[in-house]
C-alpha cells in the first residue's frame, strides 16, 4: 500500500472520530451514528487511536517510509483535504440513513435541524418548506 493511499487512511478515520465526538459534545443526535453520547465518545476514542497506532506503531512505518522523502507538502494537503471530507460525506450519508426514518420538524434551520433528524432529512425539509 502507498504512503498516500496510509495518510488518507489515517486522516479519514481520525476525522471520522473528530467529528462523531463533536457531534456527541454539540448534541448534534443527527450527525451521531449512535444513540448514546457515552458510545459515540467510545467510538471515537477507539477508532482515532486505531488510526494512529495503525499508522505510526504498526508495519515500521516510520523509519521506512515517514522519515525519507515521500510526501511533500502539496501533495499531503491534498491527501489531508481528501480525507477529512470523504470522512463528512461519510458521516452525513450513514447518520442520515440511520435516522432515515425519523420526522422533518418543521421551522428548524441551519445546524439545529441537525439536533433530532440527518442530514439528507433536514435538506428535504428545507427544499419542502421553499417549494410550499
Amino acid at each position: 500500500m502507498s504512503l498516500n493511499l496510509e495518510y488518507f487512511l489515517l486522516v479519514f478515520f481520525a476525522s471520522l472520530g473528530v467529528l462523531q465526538i463533536a457531534a456527541a459534545r454539540s448534541e448534534l443526535k443527527g450527525l451521531s451514528f449512535f444513540p448514546c453520547k457515552l458510545a459515540s465518545y467510545i467510538f471515537s476514542l477507539l477508532i482515532i487511536g486505531g488510526a494512529f497506532g495503525w499508522f505510526f506503531g504498526w508495519d515500521n512505518r516510520l523509519g521506512e517510509k515517514i522519515l525519507r522523502p515521500g510526501l511533500e507538502g502539496g501533495g499531503q494537503t491534498l491527501y489531508f483535504l481528501l480525507g477529512f471530507l470523504a470522512a463528512l460525506a461519510f458521516t452525513l450519508i450513514v447518520s442520515s440513513l440511520l435516522k432515515w426514518r425519523s420526522l422533518p420538524q418543521p421551522g428548524e434551520q441551519g445546524l439545529e435541524a441537525l439536533r433530532e433528524r440527518g442530514y439528507l432529512q433536514a435538506l428535504r425539509g428545507s427544499f419542502r418548506r421553499r417549494k410550499g
